[in-house]
């Protein structure tokens, strides 16, 4: 009985050692393929299907995800893979390259096949595999929590804190400068009268740069004129700046003493 079993394990090794073509090439040699699958070394190649069969006996590939009688296992994790991923992954000793697991990176990829699995082992590790799968989901929202703290609350709470004292946000508490606080002019001090020709004028309010301040009269009887409120009221001419007080006075004083010179020739 024992040598009808294995004939007919090895009849069905012979038929499913070549690639049904889930990927266009393998750089395996057939030959090599189909005496590792004699030799029990490479699981049965078999065309994957779409879903689980009904009787609950077959075993999904994580990489193409598709289901199989029989799997692979990796020795390093015990991830399941297929037959025909798994020549894709690992390069023929020939070509002297190492291929890492997929799953867990380990630098050399290296399978065992131990045949197919009952019904209740098949299942006894998809409940397996799916505990293991929850736990890591969870294990993964616990490292996001901790790497975005500290929560989003408090760190619109501390937006709101008040300033420290002495820098106000608005400007409202600065010192007021000398000059604003002086009306934002200088005043000019009048000429001194004394003689005939002589300037003298009232003092003028002189702006920051030099330029005479507004009337505010003037500036009154013109908006009044503007709007129609009545007829506008001549205004005073508006007072000289700096300069044009110093060139007049030098203009008076040059005269006065041209008077003074031709009445000494007289």
């Amino acid at each position: 009985m024992g040598q009808l079993v294995s004939k007919k394990q090895s009849q069905e090794a012979k038929h499913h050692s070549t690639p049904v073509g889930l990927y266009p090439t393998c750089e395996w040699d057939s030959r090599t393929i189909k005496g590792l699958v004699v030799r029990k070394k490479l699981a049965p190649i078999y065309k994957g299907q779409e879903g689980a069969s009904s009787k609950g006996d077959s075993e999904e590939c994580p990489i193409c995800m598709l289901f199989y009688p029989c799997l692979n296992r990796a020795l390093c994790c015990r991830k399941q893979i297929c037959t025909e991923c798994y020549l894709q992954i690992k390069k023929p000793r020939e070509t002297g390259e190492a291929s890492a697991c997929p799953y867990c990176m380990a630098p050399d990829l290296e399978i065992v096949y131990a045949g197919r699995r009952s019904p209740q082992t098949v299942k006894e590790e998809r409940e397996e595999q799916d505990r293991v799968t929850r736990l890591e989901r969870q294990a993964t929202a616990r490292r996001g929590t901790e790497a975005e703290w500290p929560p989003q609350k408090e760190i619109a709470s501390a937006s709101k804190r008040e300033p420290a004292e002495g820098t106000p946000e608005d400007g409202s508490d600065l010192p007021e400068s000398p000059l604003a606080a002086s009306g934002g002019g200088v005043a000019i001090p009048a000429a001194a009268g004394g003689g005939d020709g002589e300037l003298s004028s009232a003092p003028a309010a002189v702006g920051v740069h030099g330029a005479a301040a507004p009337d505010a009269g003037a500036d009154a009887s013109a908006e009044g004129g503007a709007y129609g409120e009545g007829p506008s009221q001549p205004s005073e001419a508006p007072p000289m700046s700096h300069e044009d007080m110093v060139e007049q006075m030098l203009i008076m004083e040059a005269i006065r003493m041209s008077l003074a010179d031709a009445g000494g020739q007289q």
